[in-house]
């Protein structure tokens, strides 16, 4: 009986779990209880297809969950994941922008080799370009569509953006400062010019950093930013 119920585990699920066997007393009535270690490669496949438990219900996962379950659980996220781009085919002048601002914030120390740079911070690894490099520095399939809306059905006017992730956010800021009011005011009695935008611009970057930042790129669809006026 032990032994037809660990075969039976073994022989349903993919990667095959062998689970430990034991026979126990329990208010008089003899059970038999199988054990199994939490596998390290997760999701395992039970007759080929996976399941989640989630409150009192099972749930088949969906492909995307299969994916996100296994990358993380190999220590992995999509943007490490090694892709077949050249650090020759980069974004030149993405590359030199982002060298620039490093060097500016001074928060790390780079050498005049940005490819060994890029090593050191883990975009690049084990001589491979990751999925941030090209994102952030290459060609991609991620879009920023960024548009200006008079009312929920109308659009004044929009942009679709595919640069690097590194120029495109300036990009997005410029379409944005083009699209909202700019008033300007005297500083006391001086000439100087203080510029008033319609809504602070600080605030707006960090929003539209967090679109970018925390977006799910194993998804392809775009990211969509829309400005109400």
């Amino acid at each position: 009986m032990l032994s037809n119920g660990v075969n039976e585990i073994k022989q349903n699920t993919e990667p095959s779990l062998l689970p430990s066997s034991d026979i126990v007393v329990v208010d008089g009535k003899t059970v038999v209880v199988f054990s199994i270690s939490e596998f390290p490669i997760k999701p395992v496949a039970y007759k080929d297809r996976f399941f989640i438990r989630r409150q009192n219900s099972t749930h088949k996962l969906s492909v995307n969950e299969i994916v996100e379950l296994r990358l993380f659980s190999l220590n992995y996220s999509f943007d490490s994941y090694r892709v077949n781009t050249k650090f020759n085919s980069l974004d030149k002048n993405a590359l030199y922008y982002f060298e620039d601002k490093v060097k500016k914030s001074k928060r790390y120390k780079i050498s005049n080799n940005i490819e060994q740079d890029l090593v050191k911070l883990g975009i690049i690894r084990d001589n491979n370009l990751t999925r941030a490099a090209e994102l952030l520095f290459g060609v991609h399939h991620t879009n920023i569509h960024i548009g200006r809306f008079k009312s929920e059905i109308t659009i004044i006017d929009d942009l679709m953006i595919r640069s690097p992730l590194v120029l495109a956010i300036n990009e997005a800021m410029d379409f944005i400062k083009k699209n909202i009011r700019l008033g300007f005011e005297i500083e006391g009695n001086t000439t100087k010019r203080i510029e008033k935008w319609q809504y602070p611009i600080p605030v707006i970057r960090e929003l539209l950093l967090n679109a970018v930042v925390h977006r799910d790129y194993s998804n392809p669809t775009d990211v969509i930013y829309p400005v109400r006026y």
